[in-house]
């Protein structure tokens, strides 16, 4: 219901599965991939540094993250190729947005 008013302007695909495995078995490089782990999911940085490594986001491309608000001074300004270039506070809520420097 969220997207479907979009459908017929872009391609937008949801995943919803273990985010390591579709990170691991994933053949396809994405312009912006959105991780929304659960808040009690421990390390959630590892999504993040699983998905530089895997090169599942283009060069260019946006990873972005939802964490809660207390979590985001755990996370560094650069992963790997990623930049954090923004990061957005609702309440609780915390978003981070990284693009990815990567050359191709």
């Amino acid at each position: 219901k969220n997207i479907a008013f979009a459908k017929g302007e872009c391609n937008i695909r949801i995943y919803i599965e273990d985010v390591y495995d579709f990170l691991k078995l994933s053949k396809t490089s994405y312009d912006i991939l959105y991780a929304d782990p659960p808040f009690p999911m421990e390390n959630k940085i590892e999504i993040a540094r699983l998905a530089q490594s895997s090169g599942r986001v283009v060069s260019g491309g946006l990873f972005v993250i939802h964490i809660p608000a207390t979590e985001v001074s755990l996370w560094d300004e650069k992963i790997g190729t990623f930049a954090r270039y923004d990061s957005r506070t609702y309440g609780r809520n915390t978003f981070l947005f990284y693009r990815n420097g990567q050359l191709t």
